[in-house]
């Protein structure tokens, strides 16, 4: 056998498996692009950030429950705030005297009396 049929045999089996080895290539890029793969890898990493944040977040809870007590009471006090102002509010409006607790936003304001036009109609010249 001549030395270029034995070269053409050499690069041949070498072309061969390039070519074989970019299929699997290729194969495995289609197999991780695939979108059920794609979600159960995507699932699996958020599951396993949010495993460790939560970890984390329970580590440091467990070292500071003063603060975390702080905080959750704040919480509480500001999502209750307005029936708190509103019952104070009301303990406000108790102590004060009669003429003002009396007077609401939605009573009727009596205006003073007009001079001397208080019989007229408007739109009508009547003389008395």
């Amino acid at each position: 056998m001549s030395k270029l049929k034995r070269q053409m045999r050499e690069d041949r089996a070498l072309r061969d498996t390039a070519h074989s080895l970019i299929i699997a290539d290729v194969a495995h890029v289609r197999n991780i692009m695939n979108a059920e793969s794609l979600g159960k890898r995507v699932a699996g990493r958020i599951g396993d950030g949010a495993s460790d944040v939560l970890h984390k977040a329970g580590n440091t809870a467990g070292d500071n429950r003063g603060i975390l007590a702080a905080v959750v009471a704040a919480a509480a006090l500001w999502f209750a705030r307005k029936p708190i102002l509103e019952l104070l509010s009301d303990d406000a409006s108790e102590d004060q005297p009669l003429d003002q607790a009396s007077h609401d936003a939605t009573d009727p304001v009596t205006l003073p009396p007009n001079d001397d036009r208080g019989d007229r109609i408007i739109g009508e010249d009547h003389e008395q």
